[in-house]
């Protein structure tokens, strides 16, 4: 079997983009909404009917990062029995992804990719990581809109369990504690330990802010130029789907001026289609022309001012 790449660079290019604006986030929504904030749009080939394998082009969606991201095929390696077809008792058929070590067929380097198979490993556990939080043995919880510091990083030193969060009203102000309450609710045990928050939290915060120093800083600013480029990456794609709008606008006006204009049914088909390429085309410049103006480097004196903030974050 041989597989390619597709031939149009601007199909490479917008995968390519996927691809690294997950690697600087780590988050497949994160990719969406860049993709929506950047009005960038996202290929997909037409599967039945006689468009059949035509390509079309729309807005992002969670589920095709995910196939990107996912796929082995993407990393140049051939792989087969990547999933299973189940029936269930209802009669539905359901597709269950495979672990890697129950695949069929796993050929690496089988051609070309976009990125190395260890990077799409690597990819694999920070998504993996990012699901910890569903299901009964959920290993993080997601941040809710709380006082407490520390809300769902605390483990018990004792059973090692996560560790919840109480809250009460102190001098007139909520306070945290942090409480093992796992044997407590699941056997009607005791309590394993209950530890008062502010002092913790306290001592969390001044050794955060004790980390971040100008060297910390410069960091942050080193990823504000990383976010510059993939900026850039964002006005190339842009402009390539300009172009791309504009050559169906002009093939619509050569296919509309070659008609007789006597065969009105087959010449008002041929000029609506022309006018709505016309419209694309204005909308992509558009695009172009508003994402320019709310793009803005990070100047120098902006720099400065951040390095120095960091000498004076603890006031700040």
């Amino acid at each position: 079997m041989i597989v390619h790449k597709d031939p149009d660079a601007s199909v490479r290019a917008v995968v390519e983009h996927v691809l690294t604006v997950f690697t600087g986030t780590g988050s497949a929504r994160q990719v969406v909404k860049t993709f929506a904030a950047d009005r960038l749009t996202f290929p997909s080939r037409i599967r039945t009917g006689p468009r059949k394998g035509e390509l079309i082009w729309g807005p992002l969606k969670h589920w095709q990062v995910l196939n990107v991201l996912h796929d082995p095929l993407y990393t140049g390696a051939f792989c087969y029995g990547r999933r299973k077809v189940e029936r269930s008792p209802d009669g539905r058929t359901h597709i269950r992804l495979l672990p890697r070590e129950q695949w069929d067929t796993l050929i690496q380097d089988h051609h070309e990719g976009y990125v190395t198979f260890a990077r799409w490993e690597t990819n694999q556990s920070t998504l993996a990581a990012q699901a910890a939080s569903r299901g009964l043995e959920r290993t993080a919880t997601a941040p809710r809109e709380v006082p407490a510091l520390l809300q769902g990083l605390v483990i018990c030193g004792r059973c090692g369990r996560r560790m919840t969060i109480a809250y009460h009203l102190r001098q007139g102000r909520e306070v945290s504690d942090y409480r093992c309450m796992t044997h407590a609710i699941q056997n009607g045990g005791k309590v394993c330990q209950r530890i008062p928050g502010p002092g913790i939290e306290q001592a969390i915060t001044t050794l955060l802010l004790d980390e971040l120093t100008p060297l910390a800083v410069e960091a942050d600013l080193k990823v504000t130029d990383r976010l510059a480029a993939q900026a850039a990456e964002a006005d190339r794609l842009r402009s390539t789907h300009l172009q791309r709008t504009q050559h169906r606008a002009d093939l619509a006006k050569r296919r509309y001026l070659a008609v007789d204009p006597d065969n009105r049914l087959v010449a008002d088909s041929l000029e609506a289609d022309w006018n709505a390429a016309l419209r694309e085309v204005a909308a992509a410049r558009k695009d172009i022309e508003r994402a320019r103006i709310e793009t803005e480097p990070v100047n120098e004196a902006l720099r400065e001012k951040l390095a120095h903030l960091a000498g004076d974050v603890h006031r700040l």
